[in-house]
């Protein structure tokens, strides 16, 4: 039976007591060094070397800041929003409307003048931005690493490119579209911005993963599911899927698919047509981190705690987290409450077998 890395209460404790940054052999652990800051409220993910922290100043606003692998803050907090670094860039907010991009040594790299309600990250070199109108009408369009707004700001409603391309709603139609604007996939009409009609049904589109994206529209008596390819052509789900209430592709790929029964979540792989495990995990606790995978492995609640699966289902920790992170750059942020309770960092156990 594989062992399972277990996380003392002794050496919680000694967490809890020592600020410094600390990486123990065996549990691997460790928590922050971030010097002259007298609470920290939240810790991010590391991309491109670094990860957010979020910190309480002294006139009680909180701010934001950038520290690396060792816990030594690299970027001040000063920002009153920060966005992990994702294609070599972070998106900051400096006040109310006031957004820009960072690189990894803080300098700016592109500041947007244009007073956007909302800025989300680069992907497939595109942002996601909503833009306030002079006749009180807000619509998305996306900008590249220029500032230019590539594909003007018209959409209702708008997600974040994903593999190439992104959902969109416009005139109530909804739709795909690539990287330039262009429409892949056939309009479904009849809808609201909020994928509801004025009756009983609602529209629920996925991200493309592993070349397709999941479609469903949810009626009064029926559900009807299939994908979407590249081409914009309609096809049926992978025939293990259908013996689930419902079911997300992972946004790793590989044909992972979690599948959900009476409120109970699992893992199957389209591509092999495999049930890895059965639904037995409660979805209910999932947030963000929590039941996907990066870099191998993936967050899921057992009745103890949080603990980390690999591929094949098996745990990688006793499940003792109370809060837990996505992996990423070998470490995932974790906490452990309680009185002696602890916050830091966890490496993989993946890498280390790797190194090894």
């Amino acid at each position: 039976m594989k062992k399972l890395i277990s996380l003392t209460l002794t050496l919680v404790i000694l967490l809890n007591l020592i600020p410094s940054a600390i990486a123990d052999t065996d549990n691997n652990i460790m928590t922050p060094d971030i010097p002259s800051l007298n609470t920290t409220l939240g810790l991010g993910a590391f991309h491109n070397g670094l990860a957010w922290f979020r910190t309480s100043s002294v006139n009680g606003m909180d701010k934001y800041g950038f520290m690396n692998h060792a816990g030594e803050v690299v970027i001040k907090p000063q920002y009153s929003y920060v966005s992990d670094f994702n294609e070599g860039l972070a998106m900051v907010k400096t006040s109310l409307s006031h957004w820009q991009f960072i690189d990894n040594t803080g300098e700016v790299v592109l500041d947007l003048n244009t007073p956007y309600l909302q800025v989300e990250n680069f992907k497939d070199d595109r942002a996601l931005v909503l833009k306030s109108f002079p006749d009180g009408n807000i619509k998305y369009g996306y900008i590249d690493k220029s500032g230019k707004e590539v594909i003007s700001a018209q959409f209702q409603f708008a997600r974040s490119f994903s593999n190439g391309f992104a959902f969109v709603v416009k005139n109530n139609k909804m739709c795909f579209i690539d990287v330039n604007g262009i429409r892949i996939s056939s309009e479904y009409e009849n809808y609201d911005s909020y994928f509801r009609d004025t009756d009983t049904n609602f529209f629920k589109p996925g991200d493309f993963i592993d070349g397709v994206a999941k479609m469903e529209v949810m009626g009064l008596d029926a559900v009807s599911i299939f994908e979407i390819n590249k081409q914009g052509e309609e096809m049926d789900i992978p025939d293990i899927l259908r013996n689930y209430q419902e079911f997300y592709y992972d946004p790793s790929g590989n044909g992972l698919a979690w599948v959900y029964k009476d409120n109970l979540i699992g893992l199957v792989n389209t591509k092999t047509e495999k049930v890895i495990f059965e639904p037995k995990y409660n979805f209910n606790d999932s947030y963000y981190g929590g039941y996907t995978f990066h870099e191998g492995l993936a967050a899921v609640k057992a009745d103890t705690g949080w603990t980390y699966i690999d591929v094949n289902g098996n745990w990688m920790f006793d499940p003792i987290f109370d809060r837990i992170g996505p992996f990423s750059e070998g470490v995932a942020y974790v906490e452990v409450k309680g009185k002696d309770g602890v916050y830091g960092y966890i490496n993989s156990p993946l890498k280390r077998q790797a190194e090894h």
